[in-house]
């Protein structure tokens, strides 16, 4: 007699049969496989690959991450936080996203990173507020199977996943959109080289099989792209990390003047005694005639 088994657990059971030792103390442990999740592919991992096959093990497969946090990074992890509490917010939407920045610098980040992201979030809201947008979700996980184009068959190798920052239903013309945040500081104006880039990115494909493996009907994307300014302050180097180098330029040393020109009153200065008395010329003097 054998019990059936959960296929999520893996219980002792007692068995009987030919070939199984019988009695109370025989032990037969009966287990069925349960299938391992598939690794997932994200929008940022195949940037990773793309960009450096080597930093993809080492981040991806070692899980090394760096010790100390680009400032490009940093800010953009502040803002895009102030952004998420902008979008889940219904009403004052400035002052969540602004008391979010606020509440930044008492977990100890830069001042002067929060008042540009400040700034930033004040002319953003002025951009953004008066879209007819109606927000279906906010930082939302997707998990979709990666499928062929060709034959439709399911990868058993990877499977796609990622975050979604906005998805949105355009109240004009009820279209279901997807808004993704960037923060960038080269030029984003009209026809540059960073719109041509985002052109040629499979962020596009692949947020899109998210948004509807997650019900919607996504009819288009928003790439949201925030222009970050050049102003920085100028920093002192900490006293620790402050290297001193001696000096090589040479010093100023007083030459002795070498001119045989005699010095004033000197008694060998027959030359000036003489130029002295040929410059005189001689008198006369009017006489009375007798």
């Amino acid at each position: 007699m054998s019990a059936a088994m959960s296929p999520t657990h893996t219980n002792p059971t007692y068995a009987d049969g030919p070939g199984m030792p019988t009695g109370q103390g025989a032990l037969t442990v009966i287990a069925t496989a349960t299938p391992r999740p598939l690794p997932m592919l994200t929008n940022s991992r195949l940037k990773c690959y793309r960009r450096c096959p080597r930093e993809h093990h080492f981040s991806y497969r070692l899980g090394y991450r760096p010790a100390v946090e680009a400032e490009a990074m940093r800010f953009g992890t502040l803002f895009h936080r102030a952004l998420e509490a902008w979008w889940r917010a219904t009403d004052e939407r400035l002052a969540a996203a602004l008391a979010v920045l606020e509440q930044a610098i008492g977990d100890g980040s830069d001042p002067f990173e929060v008042a540009k992201a400040r700034a930033l979030m004040t002319g953003y809201h002025a951009r953004w507020i008066d879209e007819p947008y109606e927000v279906l979700e906010v930082e939302v996980e997707f998990n979709a199977p990666l499928t062929n184009p060709a034959t439709g068959s399911r990868s058993k190798t990877w499977a796609l996943a990622g975050k979604l920052d906005v998805i949105v239903r355009d109240q004009r013309d009820g279209r279901v959109l997807i808004i993704d945040h960037k923060t960038a500081s080269e030029d984003i104006s009209a026809g540059s080289s960073y719109w041509k880039r985002l052109r040629l990115d499979s962020q596009i494909s692949t947020y899109c099989v998210g948004g509807k493996a997650l019900g919607y009907d996504v009819a288009g994307f928003v790439y949201d792209v925030i222009a970050k300014p050049g102003l920085k302050p100028l920093k002192a180097t900490p006293p620790e990390s402050r290297k001193y180098t001696k000096s090589t330029r040479p010093r100023r040393t007083r030459i002795p003047s070498t001119s045989s020109r005699p010095r004033r009153g000197s008694r060998t200065g027959t030359h000036r005694s003489t130029a002295r008395q040929s410059s005189r010329t001689p008198t006369s003097r009017a006489t009375c005639p007798s």
